[in-house]
């Protein structure tokens, strides 16, 4: 069985020490190995964890979100049931982003051609930017956050 100290994982795996680091003080890794002078010392299991970990990240789940599925994970229960039901959560969340960004960018595209096709005073600098100023095309309100930021992702 092999041991890594931290920054030998870490390179392993294309991540910071700093991270894997944040993950063990999240909860997501088990408390480390340590030698005799302190350094933190990784098996093969704390690296199948970390793939596991970063590889739930890829999919868009939030740290929070591994943390329980991790939490199922260690109480000898597969979690890939919960895994899908988040996957799907997921998907929906895709799809009415896709739809807000689909209407955000034919609205704009179409205030666009108003203005380039009317042109602009010769007082403003730009006619587009003056349009919104002056209330002729207001922005959607700012989307919630994808996934991908979620608080503790």
């Amino acid at each position: 069985m092999a041991d890594f100290f931290i920054g030998e994982i870490a390179t392993r795996l294309g991540v910071s020490a700093k991270t894997i680091r944040h993950y063990e003080s999240l909860g997501l890794l088990g408390t480390p190995r340590r030698t005799d002078a302190g350094y933190r010392v990784y098996g093969e299991d704390d690296e199948a964890r970390l793939r596991f970990v970063l590889g739930a990240k890829a999919l868009g789940l939030s740290l929070a979100e591994i943390k329980d599925i991790v939490g199922v994970w260690g109480a000898g229960e597969r979690p890939c049931g919960q895994v899908s039901r988040l996957l799907d959560e997921k998907l929906v969340g895709l799809d009415r982003r896709i739809q807000e960004l689909t209407r955000f960018r034919d609205e704009l595209q179409a205030y666009k051609r108003q203005v380039d096709a009317t042109g602009a005073a010769a007082d403003v600098p730009c006619g587009h930017v003056d349009g919104v100023a002056q209330g002729r095309w207001v922005p959607p309100p700012a989307p919630e956050p994808t996934f991908f930021h979620q608080a503790g992702g």
